[in-house]
């Protein structure tokens, strides 16, 4: 028999190993940023993550009963996920982690897994599902299959840019202060204006305000992920300063540039927090260094254990870019920030309310089917 649960403390040690081989797969063992076990259960119990483990429990032999099951069974999968807010997509979940041990693959429990996902995203009034992979056929055609559209594949074409790990992001800062030093940088930034305005997320999180702002906490070298959560989600407008101004050639007000987007943390269960930047709108080309900096600076101040950024950047159609994407790439070039969707092949896929209520209809079938060969092998079982 197989059945999903909520994960608890009693799971850390599991999951942990689960994390270590995901990170084997897709960094090394050379790479920077894997957290201990202790660091790992701590972003469940600070609530950064949540998660959900599907079990193997075999049916109790000593029980006539054919529904007794051990609930200590085998851990054979795991989805670990937090919730974001979207100006595109409106609010949603995560999903951070996803494995399945390969032997229990192609049997449709991952499809119930999601599933189960998928309910517990719009239980909580959520309209989307959000993850990444790299690029490879048999997940792509998996996820497609499910409902998931490729954003990266296509429009926006969504590339990620990643300060990855502690040394990046602390090389991204010394390069930025350096810019900001500068008479440049100074006088750029005193040219754009900032209005920041949070996005309410009151529906899914449970802190009036980020308890890292506590100085006390800040300073502590032991203090990871001693936060009771993370601060919320952000939107960014960004414009020139020309409101009103007249133009050299015509007695007619200029019309602004203007740009914005989404700003907030990101968890990855084996690195911990980063700091990401999505949907871009507008003229990016307005995202000047020093300001790409002053953000960045401005979230690793609140939080002392950020481990690194990134930014996903529209390409716009096949045969165009997006106005202002060659600056917005230009500057992320500038602090040597790496294209990992063309390096490394990352991808970015968002599964909508419809595509959620559809998967969850279809999975019904395959719950049912594991649900029968339980019965049946049961019954094989007790046959005296």
């Amino acid at each position: 028999m197989f059945y999903i649960r909520v994960v608890n403390s009693t799971d850390y040690a599991d999951m942990y190993k689960f994390t270590t081989r995901l990170y084997e797969h897709h960094i090394g063992l050379c790479h920077e940023g894997l957290l201990d076990e202790a660091q790992f259960a701590a972003i469940f119990e600070q609530g950064y993550l949540r998660g959900l483990l599907l079990i193997q429990s075999e049916i109790d032999p000593l029980h006539d009963n054919l529904h007794s099951t051990v609930q200590t069974g085998r851990t054979i999968g795991c989805m670990f996920y937090h919730h974001v807010v979207s100006t595109m997509h409106g609010q949603g979940l995560y999903l951070d982690h996803f494995s399945i041990l390969p032997e229990f693959r192609r049997r449709g429990l991952g499809q119930m897994m999601m599933a189960r996902l998928c309910h517990i995203c719009l239980t909580s009034k959520g309209t989307h599902i959000k993850l990444m992979f790299q690029k490879g056929l048999a997940l792509e055609k998996l996820y497609g299959k499910w409902g998931f559209v490729n954003s990266t594949t296509s429009r926006p074409r969504l590339h990620l840019f990643e300060a990855y790990g502690r040394s990046e992001l602390c090389r991204f800062l010394d390069c930025g202060e350096m810019l900001e030093n500068s008479s440049t940088g100074k006088l750029t930034s005193n040219l754009l204006i900032k209005i920041i305005l949070p996005l309410d997320t009151s529906t899914v999180t449970h802190c009036p305000k980020w308890i890292a702002l506590n100085g006390a906490s800040v300073g502590s070298e032991n203090s990871f992920l001693r936060t009771a959560c993370s601060p919320k989600p952000q939107l960014v407008v960004v414009t020139d300063g020309n409101l009103g101004e007249a133009s050299d050639h015509k007695d007619v007000p200029l019309k602004p540039r203007m740009c914005m987007f989404t700003e907030q943390i990101c968890v990855c269960s084996w690195m911990g927090p980063m700091v990401g930047f999505s949907d871009f709108m507008g003229d990016t080309s307005l995202l000047q260094p020093e300001l790409l900096y002053n953000r960045v600076r401005d979230w690793s101040q609140l939080d002392p254990n950020l481990r690194g950024a990134y930014w996903e950047v529209p390409f716009g159609s096949d045969s165009t870019e997006e106005a202002g994407t060659t600056s917005l790439k230009g500057f992320l070039n500038q602090f040597e920030v790496p294209d990992d969707t063309e390096h490394v092949g990352w991808n970015i896929s968002y599964l909508d309310e419809v595509g959620m209520r559809q998967l969850i209809a279809l999975t019904a079938f395959i719950e049912m089917q594991h649900t029968t060969e339980h019965i049946r092998t049961g019954s094989e079982n007790n046959v005296p």
